[in-house]
């Protein structure tokens, strides 16, 4: 496993053990599940044994699909398919849905906000993660390369697919016009530098940029949020 895979798999593990505090709990729906990392992180965990009825994860990704069902994850369903196709077809009805690091790739984010919310149960949660646009090694790379404006997605970003930058406030706002009330939010790990300086760094020096993570969200290289879907009849 080389540097940026460790890094990686230390991000799922960290996401994991946020969303393990909150209740996650009824029918789950993972959006851009990936190889299911995060997914078999929850569905391991004695905390979530009989609070769970199903788990359904959805990605585009053939191949990660087909790795994630390699994993043989128990009370699991595994759909390589359009999200926002299953939505429109689907019966079911969503306690909690996770869109971790998954709204960024969309090019529709309020259509896609809307479409989740018409499949969640009333009191149900999505919990959200996405890239901090407002992130200190991104205010690091402004002031020492003026051509670069804070919040631009970067050719990085553009290569793995992003097509547009949140910030607390923006992610706040872009889940109360499709129907949300955010709740809760918070910062994972405090990020200086880029992706791949931080996935050579040892794993005491990511534990403490982990924990600093929460004291300056503000500065977090991700965003977690929590929100709740607005009743119909509010």
């Amino acid at each position: 496993m080389n540097n940026n895979e460790k890094y990686e798999q230390t991000l799922a593990a960290l996401k994991t053990a946020y969303i393990l505090n909150y209740d996650v709990e009824g029918n789950v729906l993972d959006l851009g599940c990936g190889d299911g990392t995060i997914a078999e992180g929850l569905m391991s965990d004695p905390s979530l044994f009989g609070r769970t009825k199903r788990y359904v994860g959805i990605d585009i990704n053939e191949v990660a699909i087909e790795k994630v069902k390699s994993r043989k994850i128990p009370n699991t369903r595994w759909l390589a398919m359009d999200a926002l196709e299953f939505m429109k077809t689907t019966k079911m009805k969503f306690q909690t849905v996770l869109a971790l690091n998954f709204i960024e790739h969309i090019e529709d984010a309020p259509e896609m906000l809307q479409a989740i919310r018409s499949i969640m149960h009333p009191g149900g949660q999505i919990i959200i993660t996405v890239p901090n646009a407002l992130s200190l090694h991104k205010r690091i790379r402004q002031m020492v390369d003026h051509e670069y404006s804070i919040g631009e997605l970067t050719e990085y970003d553009k290569k793995i697919g992003h097509h547009q930058s949140f910030t607390h406030m923006s992610l706040a706002m872009e889940l109360m016009l499709s129907g949300f009330i955010p709740s809760r939010f918070t910062g994972i790990v405090l990020k200086p530098f880029t992706s791949e300086q931080m996935a050579g760094l040892d794993q005491d020096m990511l534990s403490a940029f982990v924990s600093l993570g929460t004291q300056f969200f503000d500065l977090c290289g991700t965003i977690l949020m929590i929100a709740q879907p607005i009743p119909e009849n509010a």
